[in-house]
């Protein structure tokens, strides 16, 4: 499958959205043929390399992106939101004038156990509500809630979008073997996230009581 490229210093899981602002003359060209003809782009971190000017290098595991808003603006940038679908594997790099292109093999993450994923689903979950909860007490902030993705799969994507990592850690998950696995590397990141929020807030306390 030919696709072309937009690296970015983001990492996209299937089902996200990814809002995005087109200024470059290169991206708005691809954009427009994207909206045009209807068809999907890639979407790849970003390994070395910048995302205005000059060519960057990508990481051989991205996500396709459906465009599902556009705003044209008068001096012909672009406001656009996409969606994540598929994960993909570069084959190889076509070209990167205009733009990188690329020769893909879609693939999506594996469901190889669905009592698995849907028992690791159900623990992170949990902890999510329990980060969560963390997080509004260490706002300030009580009552608030956030509905979850019910199915586990979506539920996964979601989590490794709205954990706090950088992209590298993200990458990492996106590149994971199975959703099963994705879901087990979160349950780790969250225990992480889970302790460095507790030992922040009993620290926060200790400074109130002294």
């Amino acid at each position: 499958m030919q696709l072309d490229l937009f690296p970015l210093h983001t990492v996209l899981f299937p089902h996200m959205r990814l809002p995005l602002h087109i200024f470059e003359p290169r991206y708005r060209v691809m954009i427009r043929a994207c909206i045009d003809e209807e068809r999907p782009f890639g979407v790849a971190l970003i390994r070395s390399g910048d995302e205005v000017g000059g060519p960057a290098e990508p990481h051989p595991v991205g996500t396709t992106a459906r465009i599902t808003q556009h705003e044209t603006l008068p001096d012909g940038r672009m406001n656009i939101e996409a969606v994540g679908e598929e994960r993909f594997r570069i084959d190889a790099l076509e070209q990167q004038e205009p733009h990188l292109t690329a020769s893909v093999t879609l693939d999506a993450m594996p469901v190889t156990d669905p009592r698995q994923m849907a028992s690791l689903a159900a623990s992170v979950r949990e902890d999510y509500r329990k980060a969560l909860r963390l997080t509004l007490e260490l706002q300030g902030a009580f009552g608030t809630h956030e509905e979850l993705p019910r199915d586990p799969e979506r539920f996964a994507y979601f989590t490794a979008s709205a954990l706090p990592a950088t992209a590298s850690t993200r990458q990492n998950l996106l590149e994971s073997p199975s959703v099963e696995e994705l879901l087990a590397r979160e349950a780790k990141l969250m225990q992480r996230l889970l302790r460095d929020l507790r030992e922040l807030l009993e620290t926060r306390q200790n400074s109130r009581l002294n």
